[in-house]
């Protein structure tokens, strides 16, 4: 199940970066009013970055529980506190 789930992060990742479809991000979900007149290339770059973490974070879980190293499941949870630390502190930088 983390494969698939990394699968998907990747390639909602690799959309993100090529400004595929819509951002998918708060800067953007949030701003209705403001879509069609702001360069979102900073919010996609955003998204992209965050899902391509997931991806990682989720391909090393599920490593971790196909090898049994319990090492590989702390370097996952390591990654999740970073996306959840570059999420907020990217934040910022869009809403300027």
């Amino acid at each position: 199940m983390n494969y698939f789930i990394a699968l998907i992060c990747f390639i909602v990742s690799v959309l993100q970066w090529f400004e595929k479809g819509i951002p998918l991000n708060n800067a953007y979900l949030w701003n209705v009013d403001r879509r069609s007149d702001g360069d979102w290339s900073k919010a996609y770059r955003q998204s992209a970055n965050v899902f391509f973490m997931l991806a990682l974070a989720n391909l090393t879980y599920g490593l971790s529980r196909s090898l049994q190293v319990n090492a590989l499941k702390v370097v996952g949870i390591g990654l999740m506190a970073l996306i959840i630390i570059y999420a907020f502190a990217s934040h910022g930088k869009l809403s300027r």
